[in-house]
């Protein structure tokens, strides 16, 4: 058996060698937030332990989250230390000093301090980002609870349903009766379905060329464009870098039609054109590209066609600043990005309109399968306890099988 070192200020405090028998009596932990000795002085709820299961690879009798000495680095002790006296402002000091070795963000590490910031009143991004970092890890206990106290922070900013869907998630990797309670009623889908999962600007609707070249930022002010020259401007696609040559594929088919154009700083421009009657187009226009070093990530975007609709499928790798971290171009050894749990949007569009009719957020991992039902008028949904459809009708609701 491995010898315990230390768990997680916001985890139950466990013995440091555990028979089989006393495991199995004690398998329980403290819902996400909920209080442990250390801890109480942060104003957590007063929450009872419920029993979760023992994640895959840990056996019967060790504690259900555990940390070896190798894995908990000198400064976190230090940090818990000074929380058992109270001190939390060198806590967060210790635990920022430590945060990063050799450009890598320890998770435990990182989760502790948004959950010691959260609890002394700071819902910030940094706070959110952080949560949803530890929430892409390969510990499920840990993600678990990261999943948990990220539907905190949702919560305080009055969003419902990615209040619901976090949920969902700290759910489905660790069974637990109060995280239960907490979703009551509503969908265990770990799927969200908001307008708000979308990261690209909404697409419109192009009454002729011109407008779309303005659309795509082609065409610009106080220049006088014909259709001719606006075509032209928008069938494109030019290549990485400056150096090369653009590639005119001048919309010369039915389309739809890809356009890319150089933007700046490793960063593209890029568009998408689907042609409706009497001359009109619908026109999406988003940027795309990644710089780690300045923490920026990327979001790809995938359109078709599909009938009426216009569906994009987007997937979303964010990278970005937190904590007054350094960026990595700003120090190789100290400096770290924030990297929230990466997602795929799948989101569905009338394309006569640009009305959003659906759109659909999974996080990295989760196990559910989106479908595009033209006929039936529905994006389907299956796996992660999502076991039926979203309309195509605006509302954005998830609506359960019977």
């Amino acid at each position: 058996m491995r010898t315990i070192v230390s768990v997680p200020l916001w985890l139950a405090i466990f013995s440091s060698m555990l028979t089989p028998s006393a495991c199995r009596a004690r398998r329980s932990l403290p819902a996400a937030g909920a209080p442990s000795a250390s801890t109480a002085s942060l104003g957590a709820p007063n929450v009872t332990a419920e029993p979760v299961p023992v994640p895959t690879g840990t056996s019967s009798s060790e504690p259900a989250f555990e940390v070896t000495h190798g894995q908990v680095p000198l400064a976190l002790q230090r940090a818990r230390a000074w929380i058992a006296k109270g001190r939390l402002d060198d806590a967060e000091r210790v635990m920022l000093d430590g945060l990063v070795t050799k450009g890598e963000i320890n998770l435990p590490t990182l989760a502790e301090l948004a959950y010691l910031k959260f609890h002394r009143g700071d819902d910030s991004a940094d706070v959110q980002n952080a949560f949803l970092m530890a929430a892409s890890s390969n510990d499920q206990l840990l993600a678990a609870q990261a999943w948990y106290n990220v539907s905190q922070v949702y919560s305080k900013h009055n969003l419902p349903e990615a209040e619901r869907a976090a949920l969902a998630r700290s759910l489905r990797l660790r069974d637990n009766t109060f995280v239960r309670s907490k979703l009551g009623g509503r969908s265990h889908c770990t799927a969200e379905v908001a307008e708000s999962v979308v990261p690209i600007a909404a697409p419109s609707v192009a009454k002729d060329w011109v407008t779309a070249c303005k659309a795509l930022r082609y065409c610009r002010e106080p220049k006088h464009y014909t259709e001719a020259q606006a075509r032209s401007e928008v069938c494109v696609t030019q290549g990485a870098n400056s150096q090369e040559p653009p590639q005119i594929h001048g919309c010369a088919d039915s389309g739809p039609w890809d356009s890319v154009f150089w933007y700046s700083n490793d960063s593209y421009g890029r568009g998408w054109i689907s042609q409706l009657s009497s001359g009109r187009l619908f026109v999406s226009a988003w940027e795309d590209g990644s710089f780690p070093a300045t923490c920026r990530g990327t979001t790809p975007v995938s359109w078709e066609e599909a009938g009426t609709y216009a569906l994009a499928t987007v997937s979303v790798e964010s990278l970005v600043e937190g904590f007054g971290l350094l960026t990595p171009q700003g120090d190789f050894d100290k400096g770290a990005c924030l990297a929230p749990i990466s997602t795929k949007v799948t989101a569905v569009w009338d394309r006569v309109s640009a009305k959003l009719l659906a759109a659909v957020a999974i996080a990295d991992r989760d196990p559910v399968v989106v479908k595009l039902d033209v006929e039936a008028r529905q994006l389907r949904l299956s796996g992660g306890s999502c076991c039926g459809y979203v309309p195509l009708d605006g509302t954005l609701r998830f609506i359960g099988a019977e």
